[in-house]
């Protein structure tokens, strides 16, 4: 058996470590990972892991935002969690594995069995943020996980000034300058995470930042170019639906 531990708790992790080893002592545990970008870089290498124990709350945020940017993960999920018996009633509903804080071991040989009996599939973040109650304020991504010369960055998203998918790849320009590789991800998943208020899909290629817009050139038959401020030599195109929606977007701000 092989286990993704993401905790951020030391004593929480070597209990578990002790209960997962008398129940099986040839358990392969990789961890613990304790933060939300570590998060993001094992998941992003899909390996084969039988579960993932995940706390909820890390020590750089809530786990469910690198979940939700992985659609394609298939591993069964068992939270770690010290909620009140509200938020475990709520993640039966999403249909999950939980154990409740402080671990016991019947409780994890349960879980266990529940996420072995758990059909693989694509889990629904959505679906698990409406169990837990945050459906009515959604939870938008406030930093991406980019690639860098040297290895992976953090950053926020306030640095934007448009993200765009050329060469074969999506490349995130930001408002000095700066340009990183997003990570693995398509425009179409990041749109989804980020703030509709701030960011605006041009086209399928581009996605724009408000800070960033300088001006609106009209164009032939009601179409429009965007310029950058920092990029003023860029032209992004948009169709007449785009330059409609443009104009409602900025308007409803």
């Amino acid at each position: 058996m092989k286990i993704l531990l993401i905790e951020d708790e030391k004593y929480c992790f070597e209990n578990l470590c002790c209960i997962l080893k008398q129940i099986e002592p040839e358990v392969e545990i990789v961890g613990p990972v304790s933060n939300i970008v570590d998060m993001y870089d094992h998941l992003q290498r899909q390996e084969d892991y039988d579960i993932i124990f995940s706390d909820i709350k890390l020590e750089d945020g809530i786990c469910f935002e690198a979940f939700a940017d992985i659609p394609e993960l298939k591993t069964p999920i068992i939270f770690l969690t010290a909620y009140d018996k509200y938020a475990i009633d709520a993640f039966k509903i999403g249909g999950l594995a939980y154990i409740l804080k402080p671990i016991d071991k019947e409780e994890l040989i349960s879980g266990i069995n529940r996420a072995y009996k758990m059909k693989l599939g694509t889990q629904n973040m959505d679906l698990i943020l409406q169990s837990y109650g945050l459906a009515s304020k959604k939870q938008y991504m406030s930093r991406l996980l980019v690639r860098n010369f040297d290895g992976l960055s953090v950053l926020p998203v306030e640095d934007i000034s448009y993200i765009v998918f050329e060469s074969g790849k999506n490349n995130v320009y930001t408002k000095n300058g700066s340009c990183f590789a997003l990570m693995d991800r398509t425009l179409d998943s990041v749109y989804n995470r980020l703030n509709p208020g701030i960011f605006f899909r041009a086209n399928r290629q581009y996605i724009v930042h408000i800070d960033a817009i300088n001006k609106i050139h009209w164009s032939f038959r009601q179409t429009a170019n965007l310029e950058l401020k920092l990029f003023k030599n860029l032209r992004i195109n948009l169709s007449k639906l785009k330059v409609s929606e443009l104009q409602k977007w900025i308007e409803s701000m």
